[in-house]
């Protein structure tokens, strides 16, 4: 029974004191609070020690407010229960700040999982309906950092050719996957649509487009590094122009890194980029990644991968047929990584040359 009641109790219940005393508790029991809290409860002020918890009550006039309460038993001369006190802090405004940034959480999360299929229906390979296979033995990892990223990876096929494009965009999460999109989008526009082929070609074309995209949109800094390559599959034949682009061929299980322009796409520089050309051989595999890979953070180092320990990580997996080079690839990286959380987003293409 309520034998005493402080004014702000009265307030925040829409009770005068005269309706409180000699009344039961439950006078201000709310029916969403599950009777198991309020057993817990009593089970642990009868025996003498402290509870604390959340409890949802309910005023006067019917409306609910949120409490959190912690009571206690007061004992008498002879160290027996006589009583309880009940300290009570109003937290109904946090419990709705609670519920709106709950909902805002989902809201967010739905959205993402939608940027997600659509980031990932412009990348053919990896399109949940229908994704189109290379012609050639590959593998192809995709993990963003968050649920959307920077990193894609975009090929197109014609004939007995792949025009293929493995980038990085700068940032994470919403501003990179809208980065990639940009520029799949230009990729599509410059080699599906209007069929153009050479590689510094494009790469021309897109950074001269990027540049001045960016620059209206933002003042910050806004750039992709990115791998363009046209494979001739009868020719065995590789042209490609990397601005700050990761790829290596491993010919008899020696690992060589492929030229790379030290700048990126959206910095107006492309057009001093020339086009390179690789003879291939049967065999031959190709392997061409963001830099997600060498930012992962060692389990027993505060300090990155480093772009030094991609090769050997690419020739311990050599003995290993392509098709099951991404299970075994992923993981020695995820020994490397230990505990630690993933560090960048990640993209890796694998393709062997038959």
């Amino acid at each position: 029974m309520i034998t005493y009641a402080n004014e702000r109790f009265c307030e925040v219940s829409g009770y005068e004191l005269h309706e409180l005393i000699g009344k039961p508790h439950n006078i201000v029991r709310h029916p969403d609070t599950p009777k198991q809290t309020f057993k817990e409860m009593w089970d642990t002020i009868k025996a003498g020690h402290i509870w604390q918890g959340e409890i949802k009550n309910r005023r006067k006039d019917g409306r609910f407010y949120w409490v959190l309460a912690t009571v206690g038993p007061i004992r008498d001369a002879n160290g027996e229960i006589c009583k309880y006190v009940s300290i009570r802090v109003d937290i109904t405004a946090q419990k709705a700040l609670q519920k709106d940034n709950l909902e805002l959480k989902e809201d967010l999360m739905l959205n993402l999982q939608a940027a997600q299929l659509f980031q990932i229906g412009l990348m053919p390979a990896l399109r949940p309906a229908q994704p189109e296979t290379l012609p050639l033995p590959h593998f192809i990892i995709w993990q963003p950092n968050q649920i959307v990223g920077g990193d894609f990876i975009w090929h197109h096929i014609e004939k007995r050719r792949i025009f293929m494009g493995v980038g990085d965009a700068i940032g994470h999460g919403v501003l990179g996957a809208m980065l990639s999109v940009i520029f799949m989008q230009h990729l599509r526009h410059f080699v599906q649509i209007n069929g153009i082929w050479t590689t510094d070609k494009v790469t021309a074309e897109i950074d001269r487009s990027l540049y001045g995209l960016f620059r209206i949109a933002s003042d910050r800094p806004l750039t992709v590094d990115a791998f363009l390559g046209s494979l001739d599959i009868g020719r065995r034949r590789l042209t490609y122009t990397s601005l700050k682009g990761k790829a290596y061929l491993v010919r008899d299980n020696q690992v060589q890194k492929l030229d790379a322009y030290p700048f990126s796409f959206g910095e107006n520089l492309a057009n001093t980029a020339e086009e390179h050309e690789l003879e291939l051989l049967p065999g031959d595999r190709l392997y061409i990644m963001s830099d997600g890979i060498a930012n992962q953070h060692c389990q027993d180092s505060d300090k990155p991968l480093g772009s030094k320990a991609i090769p050997e990580l690419l020739g311990k997996i050599q003995s290993i047929p392509i098709h099951k080079q991404k299970e075994a690839f992923l993981e020695r990286l995820y020994n490397v990584r230990g505990n630690r959380p993933q560090s960048d987003d990640i993209v890796l293409i694998g393709i062997e040359i038959e």
